[in-house]
């Protein structure tokens, strides 16, 4: 087992052995120099994973080019070793210059991602759209898929309000776990009661949507012990849902 680190201010990559720490007794990391600010123009990779052991995809985020304009985030695959890009994929064709929103234009195309975990697919669900978006790795082909009479981009010229959509996600190689609100943003002193997950196959059809007992802050999906892992916002406890269950009961349908 490894877990991906990334020191963007000392722009550096760190591997963190988790198996040969707990075999030894001491933390085994192996640092990799990787410089992103020069290539990138500034534009910070947001979302890193370890696709093999010298190829890792990235998330190239947004970037201000003045108030009413920003650069399109964008995927990566890359080399660990050269630190060159092997292949770039485009979600979207052009950008929406737009300095009278409620929001920033760096933030129109936010999302919440999640990686296959055999390394072939990238999931993005927007958090101002309704929409959900597939990218395979392997073919560079491009999907979405947007909710049944939901919000268009032209939510984000002019002065509307805009609301928040898809808020976290997870995925194992069966599904993908997209927890969704739906509303109007909460205030900064607010907690919203969150307790939704849409649940969409890899083809991006949505197959179930369930109501948790809890009101959910993060989660995390462990495909070892097949578990949905839930963290709230108003509790200290973490609580899990079997996907055993929840798999048996979809894929019956």
């Amino acid at each position: 087992m490894k877990a991906l680190l990334f020191e963007a201010h000392k722009e550096k990559i760190l591997i963190w052995n988790v198996s040969q720490s707990i075999r030894e007794g001491k933390t085994i990391i192996e640092t990799i120099p990787y410089t992103w600010k020069t290539e990138n123009n500034n534009a910070c990779y947001n979302g890193l994973f370890l696709k093999s052991r010298n190829e890792l995809l990235a998330k190239v985020a947004a970037f201000p080019i003045n108030k009413n304009d920003a650069t399109l985030p964008f995927y990566q695959k890359r080399s660990i070793d050269t630190n060159q890009c092997l292949r770039t994929y485009s979600i979207y064709k052009q950008s929406i210059k737009n300095g009278e929103s409620s929001i920033i234009p760096e933030a129109f195309f936010n999302s919440s991602d999640a990686f296959k975990p055999d390394g072939t697919k990238i999931a993005q669900a927007m958090v101002h759209l309704p929409q959900l978006n597939i990218v395979d790795v392997e073919t560079g082909k491009i999907t979405g898929y947007r909710l049944e009479n939901g919000e268009d981009f032209s939510v984000f010229k002019g002065k509307k309000e805009i609301k928040n959509h898809f808020v976290r996600l997870a995925a194992d190689d069966k599904f993908i776990y997209a927890l969704y609100w739906g509303k109007l943003p909460w205030g900064a002193r607010e907690i919203p009661y969150i307790n939704t997950i849409y649940i969409f196959d890899w083809k991006g059809k949505l197959v179930s949507k369930i109501t948790t007992d809890h009101d959910v802050d993060k989660m995390c999906v462990d495909t070892v012990r097949n578990r949905i892992y839930i963290i709230g916002p108003k509790t200290d406890d973490v609580f899990y849902y079997d996907l055993d269950e929840l798999n048996k009961r979809l894929e019956s349908r």
